[in-house]
């Protein structure tokens, strides 16, 4: 048996997939070996924000206007 029988270059499918799964194996072995725990730099702590709302004044309306706007608002068909 030959180099060349071994390899048997008429069926690659065997080949692609073998080298495929060998990739994955590899990436999943160094996945595993590569944890290696960082510890974060020190931030400077966090400035504060405050944020202040102003409140819009409550407009009032009349009572005419009150029905008015109802009426306006109601379908009449």
């Amino acid at each position: 048996m030959t180099a060349k029988d071994f390899l048997n270059v008429k069926k690659p499918h065997f080949w692609v997939a073998l080298v495929i799964i060998l990739l994955l194996i590899f990436a999943g072995v160094v996945s595993i070996l590569d944890k290696e725990e960082t510890v974060p730099a020190e931030a400077p702590p966090a400035k504060e924000i405050v944020v202040e709302i102003e409140e819009a004044e409550e407009v009032k309306k009349t009572d005419k206007e009150i029905i008015l706007e109802r009426f306006s608002s109601m379908d009449w068909e």
